[in-house]
């Protein structure tokens, strides 16, 4: 019989009662009487899962917000609480109190790795902020002459110079050539005056023509796009020569050059019909 072995036994249930099982307030095991006046006993409180449920809940909310940019920020302490309903969810099934262990181990789970995944796209994200913020302070704009054939020098002694396009017809056959689109060639010269040998493995070289700046596709065939070389030696010079094809009834041609990832960006924009430069500029800081 549940209860203490030595307490006074209850009374008699009344003529024709039916004993109900019910529920008492506290902790422990006893008798109670029914709603009708019938004795019945209680086991103690029910399981409460609900600590547990919300630990889940908090975890995959988290994990959503911690890969998203502005929510990286909001999922970090959202997986705090989901760590800390899944302590108190893992607690109370330990206990006894609950039933849900593996839910508030699930988000134990998901709140620690939601922490991280956070923490690390918040870093990245103030880190680019502070990088844009440099880039936006260190760049400075060199005007050049406004024709092609003029020279970009950058600080450390690295020197560029782009031709004047010139437009010819290039075979059909040619990779990259749209059949009746306008094909221009020039040569790009480098020359080394860095002090020191100049990788060339990685540089990029791109042209955007017309007032939306659409990407034009860079025409392959024999000697052209074959690039520099991997390598100039210090005080060396080396030339490569590019061609694009534009569609037909643009006037504007910008071409973008970088040596390598060390350097910034050298702009040239130009009039096509008349082979002058308005605008060309570049970042000398390598």
């Amino acid at each position: 019989m549940p209860g203490n072995p030595y307490a006074e036994p209850p009374p008699p249930p009344l003529p024709g009662a039916v004993p109900v099982h019910v529920h008492g307030p506290g902790p422990g095991y006893g008798y109670g009487y029914g709603p009708d006046g019938s004795v019945g006993y209680w086991d103690g409180p029910g399981a409460s899962n609900g600590v547990g449920t919300a630990a889940l809940v908090c975890g995959i909310v988290a994990l959503v917000l911690s890969v998203a940019c502005f929510g990286a920020f909001l999922g970090f302490f959202v997986g705090i609480a989901a760590l800390v309903c899944g302590i108190l969810g893992l607690r109370a099934s330990n206990r006894g109190r609950a039933t849900n262990r593996g839910q508030a181990l699930a988000g134990i789970w998901t709140g620690a790795i939601s922490m991280v995944i956070s923490a690390v796209v918040a870093a990245a994200f103030v880190g680019l902020a502070f990088y844009s913020e440099d880039f936006d302070e260190d760049y400075e704009d060199v005007a050049i002459a406004e024709t092609y054939g003029s020279t970009v020098e950058y600080d450390n002694g690295v020197r560029v110079t782009l031709s004047t396009p010139e437009r010819f017809e290039p075979s059909p056959s040619a990779d990259g050539y749209t059949p009746g689109d306008d094909a221009y060639r020039m040569t790009v010269t480098l020359e080394n005056g860095s002090g020191e040998p100049l990788d060339l493995s990685e540089f990029e070289l791109y042209a955007y023509a017309g007032p939306r700046g659409i990407e034009v596709d860079e025409i392959y065939h024999g000697a052209l796009g074959t690039g520099f070389g991997d390598r100039v030696a210090e005080g060396g010079e080396t030339e490569a020569e590019v061609a694009f094809s534009v569609p037909p009834n643009r006037d504007d041609l910008e071409i973008e050059f970088l040596p390598d990832w060390s350097y910034e960006y050298i702009y040239w924009e130009i009039d096509l019909e008349s082979g002058q430069a308005p605008e060309a500029s570049s970042d000398t800081g390598p």
